[in-house]
């Protein structure tokens, strides 16, 4: 529902609660108990949204993890020596480099 932004339309955020509230009722319940499930109005999925994305949620989401990635690369070098003699091209970059 996030990720067609239903969660920013009232009744798209009062489902969500609503949701949520019935997963973690009886998520560590060992009770035989029924427990009650949520109505689902499916007239909310009809809705004209808030927002419209453009590139799609999946595009920004790829987006986003392949520029935080490149934030996150190691800055790290490693020296590799063989009978104290330091190895050509070292420092590496990585352990699969060396």
């Amino acid at each position: 529902m996030h990720q067609f932004c239903y969660i920013y339309i009232t009744a798209g955020r009062e489902l969500a609660v609503t949701i949520s509230n019935f997963v973690n009722k009886s998520r560590y319940s060992t009770s035989l108990k029924p427990v009650s499930t949520p109505i689902i109005d499916i007239t909310l999925f009809s809705a004209s949204l808030p927002v419209t994305l453009i590139p799609t949620h999946l595009e920004l989401a790829q987006s986003f993890a392949r520029s935080n990635k490149t934030l996150q690369k190691s800055k790290i070098f490693f020296s590799v020596w063989v009978y104290d003699v330091l190895v050509e091209g070292s420092p590496f970059i990585s352990n699969a480099d060396a």
